[in-house]
């Protein structure tokens, strides 16, 4: 027989399983097989995807350095990370498209067997007595696909209505608006978490119905709930930079290359947290930061805790501050310890 097409045009052996399901099996986020078609592989799993599906292609700069939607859904919010890793966590991954549906209702149904072990992991965190917000949780996120701005920027499809197993969500989203030129994102959408009541034990669907012809990767993860002192360790462990990389650092930014060509200048490095207007206490900066003055990791830590809308953006250049992507630096915090400067 003449073999089928999938969403992006390229020619597939099979079809996918349903409507959409798990892309963790060799098939992409549209539902095909990638065997033998044009496809570029995750930077962070390795995992493969066709590469006009994720609207990357071979003769793109950030070829290499492409991330897949499952791992971009990973990051939407920092404070939750995958449980048992990337592969373990992602129940279910789709891509909306008017041309992936194949019908005039643009929606796409995600399916998934959630097993009883699951469901009890789930249930007892949900139960739990404190305030705080359930440590373990079974969560959607979407994102554009291929991104714009932010990669890791969490957006709903315009006039988006999900059905857990046929029963509605409220989700929060915020239809883009217009300035006069274009329309622009608000960036104030956010995950929705899946409620328990709604789950069961074995087959689950989610149904998204959609109003948008951008096509956006959704996928369903069951995600661990990190807390600023969760963090705070995994930094100072583990993005601490040594007294020696710091001081090449210093010297680097200051423009000076080699110890023996010494030049004559100034420079005033505030010991204020640009947050608090306080002494710093442990100084970090984010690796993509040109600057030399650092922020303080609690004072920035809280800020991100408490808004609704996490940034993760250095507040001195705006460079993107991830957890994996903070410094502490030896040399200022050697400078703070310096009794000269207190």
């Amino acid at each position: 027989g003449s073999a089928r097409t999938n969403a992006c045009g390229s020619a597939c052996g099979s079809a996918p399983a349903c409507v959409q399901t798990m892309g963790l099996d060799g098939r992409c986020c549209c539902g095909y097989f990638v065997d033998g078609l044009e496809s570029v592989a995750c930077a962070r799993c390795s995992r493969r995807q066709h590469g006009r599906c994720v609207g990357v292609h071979s003769s793109d700069a950030f070829f290499s350095e492409h991330t897949c939607p499952v791992c971009r859904c990973s990051t939407v919010d920092p404070f939750l990370v995958p449980h048992d890793g990337d592969d373990g966590a992602c129940f279910a991954v789709g891509l909306t498209s008017r041309a992936v549906t194949r019908t005039h209702d643009p929606e796409i149904s995600l399916q998934w067997f959630l097993s009883a072990e699951q469901h009890r992991l789930l249930l007892c965190a949900s139960s739990h007595t404190s305030s705080s917000p359930p440590p373990l949780v079974l969560r959607a996120a979407s994102l554009l696909c291929p991104p714009k701005g932010k990669k890791r920027q969490q957006r709903w499809p315009n006039a988006t209505q999900l059905f857990l197993n046929r029963a509605p969500l409220p989700i929060v989203h915020y239809d883009p608006v217009w300035d006069g030129i274009s329309y622009k994102d608000r960036h104030l959408d956010e995950p929705v978490e899946l409620p328990m009541h709604l789950l069961r034990v074995g087959q689950n669907e989610l149904k998204v119905v959609f109003s948008d012809a951008a096509p956006h990767a959704v996928a369903v993860q069951m995600m661990r709930r990190r807390t600023v002192d969760d963090i705070r360790r995994q930094v100072v462990g583990e993005g601490t930079l040594s007294y020696d990389e710091a001081l090449r650092r210093v010297l680097q930014v200051a423009g000076s290359s080699d110890d023996d060509d010494l030049v004559a200048s100034a420079k005033v490095l505030s010991l204020m947290c640009p947050l608090t207007r306080m002494r710093i206490s442990t100084p970090i900066r984010s690796s993509r930061c040109s600057h030399l003055e650092c922020f303080d990791l609690d004072a920035f830590l809280q800020c991100q805790s408490a808004a609704r809308i996490a940034k993760w953006a250095c507040p001195i250049c705006a460079a993107d501050a991830l957890p994996e992507q903070l410094r502490r630096c030896s040399w200022t915090a050697r400078v703070l310890e310096d009794g000269a400067f207190r």
